[in-house]
Parts: structure tokens; C-alpha cells; sequence
């Protein structure tokens, strides 16, 4: 054996095991591979690749030579072009290589753009985005060398979770959250994706999303549009089910009629329209990709390119399926994320996705789940220092008003619920429910539920709810806790709509009561505008003399200009006061 035999030999070994590996998985024909480095029978071999063209003009097939590139197998075909794996000689790993069939490489402006494209986004590294290795011209025709990723893609994978299950439903929203990720990372290298769709995004068998086809497919021509549901480049599969699908330059067209460019299913109303488009056509079809993988079907209906078109336009989202397990809040989500208008949409991808990971109801029941283990915990420690009761007795106390919590957790989420979807009625019943029951009956858990109503009327600005709601807390309070915040909310609404006698009384019940509690900044400031209502300038400097530094700057010119209006009307002086600290 010679020498360049010799060295050949380890590298060739390798890459025959690497072909019939694949070959296992796509039942191709394993292809010899000579090694990298600079041999002189590489250089030849690379050297006839590069200008040999084999019988029929076909320059891509198994065997041929693409640079540092020897093709493996094809593994993938479609309406634009095919999909081979590869060998990269030089780095000794397996790519995969996009070639356009030369009708869709005949546009000069699509090929500069593809091109350009390719190379910005080779530039982009990103965990959830496909990484582009190279971009050339061989015989006439545009290929893209990019990474090797076996998986299913986004549309298989959700077909296997339940978004009508928790589980589901939460697995859904963390794999599109990562494609999200992607999408994002592309944008702020100034990309935009123009195809987004379930197809376009590759799951790994490490369990993560990699978007792929970032606008590269834009600048082609088809010849006829693509008016279905999603489609896909093709997948190779194995007796053993091995799914094999090359991250690159996806098979299925795009829809051109005239500039128009997309997939149907998911383009955004300025893509029909042949608008200038920006991020927030990809934040459309994110949404609406979102939304076909929670609700098993699309937002819009319609069964043609026009009457789909239509509906889009229009914003005519179909509504949502009866019995849908998918919560108010992300509906809502959704709704804004496929907004006919750009203008009203999520700004951005980063925006969408952090809207998607902020569950209010979640976020609600893990602050009153925290909040509740305190109270409870407290309400135990206090029940073992007093004496008197009997083990038995503390025991079931601390029981009840864990209970009544539970309880009260269960009906705030509820009401949340309902308020989303805009059942302001079926949440006032639900409500009346809770403090009805005579189970909760002497529970603090009973006050913090008016406490809640009263924060909910006072947010939709219904002041006569709010006080009866504020009124009702402080009544049934059990504790020191729950009565003072029932106080504080009884004043601070009275100051809010200038009620300046319902304020002092207020505030004079705080004094009273709760003597060692003065000090707390909101009290303070109900003090200091009650002082100030009073025009009793001493004891507003008073308090503030109990304040930090700095913290009664805002008054002390306050007091200044009061000191001269002595003979100013009281509602008028009062009035005056509120203003000039700034509270409406």
C-alpha cells in the first residue's frame, strides 16, 4: 500500500461507518469519503469534482464532490429543490445541502438575495436556530450547506401532546417558546423569517426546537401557489421508524402572486396584501401556529387562497371551540398576536413571548399560596402560645382556615377566569358564593375576599362597591391584619374622590386603634392628608417629623402655601391641598 493509500485509510474507515449509518436510516447507498488534509490524491479528487459533470447533467448525487463536500445520499425532494447529507471533509461531520432546482434558481435578484440571506444568517449562532455552514454555485444552481439534525418537526411533535391537558397544554407553550427564541435571535440580526410555520421548525432528539429557513426561500419563483394548511419538506423514514429531516432550505413553495410570499395558513394581512412586512409578520404567523397547536384547528376559516385571504384581511377569528380547555388569559394572547393591524399587535417576538410566560392566574395563586402559608403557619404558631385551648381544638381551627383559603385561592382564580372572558355577572355570583357559605364563617380568609373585591371595584373605578366591599372586610376581620388593610382602603378611597370627612374619620379610626402601626409609609400619608384636610399645619409637621429624610419634602411646600391661605373656604383650601401634592 502506498503512502497516500495508507493515510487515506482511518478517515475512509470512518466515513464509510458514518454513510451506513445513515444508510440504515434512509436506505441509501453508503459512498466512500477520502479524508481531509493535503494529500495529493485529495486535491485531485476534489479538483475533477469541482469541473465533472456525471451522464444526464446531473451535477448533485451520491458520490459527487461539492468543494470539501462528498454527497451521501438524497434524503429529501420537493417542489424547489432537493436534499442530500453530506460529509464535510475538512471538519469531519455530517451536513446536509439544499440544492434549488434550476427553474427556481432562474430569478438573478432571488439568487443575490438568497445568497446575501444565507450569509447573514451563517453569521447568526444561535441554540434555536438552524446553523448555515456555507452557501455556493455549482453548475448553474444555488446550494446551502447547514446542519444535520434528525427530529421530527414542530407540526409531528405537537401532534403527540394534549394541548387540552395541563401537561400538554405546558409542554406546547415551553417548545414554542424556544422556536420563539430563535425567531427572536434572527430578528435582532435584522432577519425576517416570511414562512413561520410548525414545518419550519425542527425538533431535535435532544429535545430542542431549531427554526430553520429564515427568509432564504423569499426571492424564488413557483409556479403554482401553495393554498394548503402547511405542508412540509419531505422526511426520510427507515423500517424502524428513525425519522431523519435535514435542517436547512425547506422543499415546500411559497405562495407568489405577484410580490405576495408565505404560506396561506399563517401569512399575516400585509403579506396577502403585498405590503412591506417587518418582524411582526412573523409574530402573526407565531401566533397563529401557537394557536392551530392549542385549538387542533387555525384561527381563520376558509377553504381556498381567497377565501382564506378574505378572513384574514377582515380579522374574522373564528371563535373559540365549545368545551376549549385554554384559559381566557391566552386566548387573549393569541387574539393580539393575529391582529389584522400591525400597528396593534405585539411589537415584537420578545413581547409575545413575554406575555405568554406571564399567567396571571398562576402568578395569582403562587402569591396567595405564599401568602396563605404565612397566615396559616402564623395562625398556628399564635394558637400554641395561648393557652387554654386543647390540642384537638387548635388543630382543627388551623384546618378550617387552611380550608377556608383553599377555598378562597380556588374562587379568586375563578373570578379571574371569568372576568377575562367578560362574565362580569357569573364572577359576582361566584363570589357572593364564597362569602355566603357558612364554612368560611370567622375565617381571615373571609376578609381577604372582601379585601380582593374591594381592590377589583376600586380598579374599575365602582366607588359605592368598593366601600361596601371595604366596609364588609373590616365587619368580618378577625385579625389586626386584615382590619387595618380594610381601613386603609376605606380612606385611601375616600381621599381619592375628595371625600375629606370620610378620610379624617378614617384616619382618626387608625390613630385609635392602631397606634403601633403609624409609622407604615401608607398610613403616614393618609395622616399627612388628613392633617392637610383639617388645615391642622402642627400636626402635619408633626408627622412629618416622624418621617426617613426626605421623605415629606413634597408637603413641607405644601404647608407653605396653607400657611398663607388661612381664610381660604375649607373645601376649597382642601381641595387646593390634595392638588398641590399631586394626588389628581
Amino acid at each position: 500500500m502506498g503512502r497516500a493509500e495508507g493515510e487515506r485509510a482511518p478517515a475512509r474507515r470512518y466515513a464509510i461507518a458514518d454513510a451506513a449509518t445513515l444508510d440504515s436510516r434512509v436506505g441509501s447507498t453508503p459512498v466512500e469519503v477520502p479524508p481531509p488534509g493535503g494529500s495529493a490524491a485529495l486535491d485531485e479528487t476534489l479538483d475533477r469534482a469541482a469541473t465533472s459533470t456525471p451522464s444526464g447533467g446531473e451535477v448533485f448525487h451520491p458520490g459527487a464532490w461539492i468543494g470539501r463536500y462528498t454527497i451521501l445520499a438524497k434524503i429529501g425532494e420537493g417542489g424547489m429543490g432537493a436534499v442530500f447529507s453530506a460529509y464535510d471533509t475538512e471538519l469531519e461531520r455530517r451536513v446536509a445541502i439544499k440544492v434549488l432546482r434550476p427553474r427556481a434558481s432562474g430569478d438573478p435578484l432571488g439568487h443575490a438575495r438568497m445568497q446575501r440571506e444565507a450569509q447573514a444568517l451563517a453569521r447568526l449562532s444561535h441554540p434555536n436556530v438552524v446553523q448555515i455552514h456555507d452557501v455556493g454555485w455549482l453548475g448553474g444552481q444555488l446550494f446551502v450547506a447547514m446542519e444535520f439534525v434528525t427530529g421530527p418537526t414542530l407540526r409531528a411533535w405537537q401532534r403527540e401532546h394534549d394541548p387540552r391537558t395541563s401537561a400538554g397544554r405546558e409542554a406546547i407553550l415551553a417548545m414554542y417558546a424556544q422556536a420563539g427564541a430563535g425567531l427572536a435571535a434572527a430578528h435582532a440580526r435584522g432577519l425576517v423569517h416570511r414562512d413561520f410555520k410548525p414545518d419550519n421548525v425542527l425538533v431535535g432528539d435532544d429535545g430542542r426546537a431549531r427554526v430553520l429557513d429564515f427568509g432564504l426561500a423569499a426571492g424564488t419563483r413557483v409556479s403554482a401557489a401553495d393554498e394548503g394548511e402547511g405542508g412540509g419538506a419531505s422526511e426520510g423514514e427507515s423500517g424502524g421508524g428513525v425519522r431523519v429531516r435535514v435542517a436547512g432550505l425547506l422543499d415546500s413553495d411559497l405562495t407568489r402572486t405577484g410580490s405576495i410570499m408565505g404560506t396561506p395558513a399563517y401569512m399575516a394581512p400585509e403579506q396577502f396584501l403585498a405590503r412591506r412586512t417587518d418582524a411582526r409578520a412573523d409574530v402573526f404567523a407565531f401566533a397563529a401556529a401557537l394557536y392551530e397547536a392549542l385549538y387542533a384547528e387555525l384561527p381563520f376559516a376558509g377553504e381556498t387562497f381567497a377565501e382564506r385571504q378574505a378572513e384574514v384581511i377582515d380579522g374574522a377569528v373564528k371563535p373559540a371551540p365549545v368545551g376549549s380547555a385554554i384559559p381566557a388569559w391566552l386566548r387573549a394572547v393569541l387574539l393580539r398576536g393575529i391582529e389584522r393591524d400591525p400597528e396593534r399587535r405585539y411589537p415584537d417576538i420578545d413581547a409575545l413571548l413575554a406575555a405568554l410566560a406571564d399567567d396571571p392566574i398562576a402568578r395569582r395563586r403562587r402569591r396567595l399560596r405564599v401568602a396563605a402559608a404565612l397566615l396559616v403557619t402564623t395562625a398556628v404558631i399564635v394558637g400554641v402560645v395561648i393557652g387554654g385551648i386543647s390540642l384537638a381544638q387548635r388543630w382543627r381551627a388551623a384546618r378550617a382556615e387552611a380550608m377556608a383559603e383553599e377555598r378562597r385561592l380556588a374562587v379568586e382564580a375563578r373570578i379571574d377566569e371569568l372576568l377575562a372572558a367578560g362574565a362580569a355577572a357569573e364572577a359576582e355570583r361566584a363570589f357572593q358564593a364564597y362569602v355566603t357559605n357558612p364554612d368560611n364563617r370567622g375565617s381571615a380568609a373571609l376578609a381577604r375576599a372582601w379585601l380582593s373585591h374591594g381592590e377589583r371595584a376600586r380598579s374599575r373605578e365602582a366607588t359605592d362597591a368598593a366601600l361596601d366591599a371595604y366596609a364588609s372586610a373590616y365587619t368580618v376581620a378577625t385579625a389586626s391584619a386584615e382590619q387595618i388593610a380594610a381601613m386603609v382602603g376605606l380612606a385611601e378611597l375616600a381621599r381619592d374622590q375628595l371625600r375629606w370627612r370620610g378620610l379624617v374619620f378614617a384616619v382618626e379610626a387608625l390613630e385609635e386603634r392602631f397606634p403601633e402601626d403609624l409609622g407604615r409609609p401608607e398610613i403616614r400619608d393618609l395622616r399627612l392628608d388628613a392633617a392637610l384636610a383639617r388645615v391642622d399645619l402642627e400636626a402635619a409637621e408633626r408627622i412629618l417629623a416622624t418621617a426617613d429624610r426626605g421623605a415629606g419634602d413634597d408637603v413641607r411646600s405644601v404647608i407653605a402655601a396653607l400657611r398663607g391661605a388661612q381664610h381660604t373656604p375649607y373645601t376649597r383650601c382642601t381641595n387646593s391641598a390634595y392638588r398641590l401634592r399631586g394626588r389628581d
